[in-house]
């Protein structure tokens, strides 16, 4: 294959006022094979709670505002703003403003995620393009 169109992936908003969205873009289940990015949608109050990844991420701020911690501290950050974490970084991203925030995850591989604390127990989780082997 030396190239494929996917159309019309971005934009899927959570369905409930507490949830995220976590939207595969590109994996191998959609075709590429050394990149896996998700779009990341936060409602108002919402979290992803503390986990690290095996390699870096990047994280593209597409809209809304929030707070970023990592284990050196926290970092207010907003639409046009680019993150990067290093692997095995424990982070955990919560949206501070009263829109939804919306963010692409970037990495250059399998980020086999480790969650260091589960899900707050209202926080709905939909995920949508699931990577194959989950």
């Amino acid at each position: 294959m030396t190239m494929q169109l996917l159309r019309q992936l971005l934009g899927r908003t959570p369905s409930s006022p507490s949830g995220r969205v976590r939207n595969y873009l590109a994996n191998r289940r959609l075709g590429a094979q050394w990149m896996v990015i998700h779009e990341n949608v936060i409602n108002p109050g919402g979290a992803v709670p503390w986990h690290s990844h095996a390699i870096e991420e990047v994280i593209v701020v597409l809209d809304g505002f929030g707070e970023c911690r990592t284990s050196a501290g926290s970092e207010a950050y907003r639409a046009g703003d680019v993150i990067i974490v290093s692997a095995h970084e424990p982070h955990a991203v919560h949206n501070t403003s009263d829109t939804a925030l919306r963010q692409l995850c970037i990495f250059g591989g399998e980020p086999n995620t480790l969650f260091l604390e589960g899900e707050n127990s209202d926080m709905v989780v939909e995920v949508f393009n699931t990577p194959k082997g989950t």
